[in-house]
């Protein structure tokens, strides 16, 4: 049976908080993007679906539907369930950019936690995406910039292959944080993150827990000052 799947990309901002593209701050005019779905089982109930899903899951969501299971250990998770009239499959979930800050939301509030400046980075990869030496001209003369990887090993959960642990330096693009009630400002306009201490400790406590789930590494715990 074919089942249809449309989604996008990120959004672009188009002036919105005098900015435009897609950087971080992640507001939702750029962060929440479309999902539509046609499924033969479902094609007599048209509803919208309020539950929270990601790109992520994608993958297990095409392998459910075709009777198989992912192969390895994924944070990918079916959303099937919720075509099926379960109300979540994720009671909360991150975005963000490489070396940038980190978003959270829980459907109804979204909390941006900016990072600390001048702290730890790296990238965990089983390839080299900066060569180890390269050579460029300035004027007359040749200088070398040497990147060597910090160490190697298993990091990454899940993953059978080594990594490469390499040093990066990538200037943040926003210090400050935030906390929005998405209900009551759609826009995310009003900043609550020193007004609403309770919430903003709920979502921080949230965000601790997707990051120690989800294997994150122990230099992001300092860089996002968790």
């Amino acid at each position: 049976m074919t089942k249809v799947i449309v989604t996008t990309d990120h959004g672009h901002d188009l002036g919105e908080r005098k900015a435009f593209g897609k950087s971080y701050p992640h507001y939702d005019s750029h962060a929440n993007i479309p999902l539509f779905v046609w499924h033969p089982s479902f094609a007599d109930k048209t509803r919208k679906v309020t539950g929270l899903t990601q790109t992520v899951d994608l993958y297990a969501t095409v392998l459910d539907a075709a009777g198989a299971a992912p192969v390895n250990a994924t944070h990918s998770r079916s959303w099937l369930p919720l075509l099926k009239g379960e109300n979540t499959i994720r009671p909360a979930l991150t975005y963000g950019t490489f070396g940038q800050g980190v978003c959270v939301t829980d459907g109804d509030w979204s909390l941006f936690k900016s990072p600390v400046d001048d702290r730890g980075l790296f990238i965990y990869s089983s390839v080299i995406y900066r060569p180890l030496v390269v050579d460029s001209q300035v004027g007359s003369q040749i200088v070398t910039d040497v990147t060597v990887p910090a160490d190697s090993g298993n990091f990454v959960p899940g993953s059978p292959f080594p990594q490469w642990k390499t040093p990066m330096k990538i200037a943040p693009r926003n210090l400050e944080n935030f906390l929005f009630n998405r209900r009551t400002d759609p826009g995310q306009t009003q900043n609550l993150w020193a007004t609403d201490a309770p919430q903003r400790e709920r979502m921080l406590g949230i965000l601790r827990d997707i990051l120690r789930k989800e294997g994150a590494p122990p230099e992001q715990w300092e860089r996002l000052g968790l």
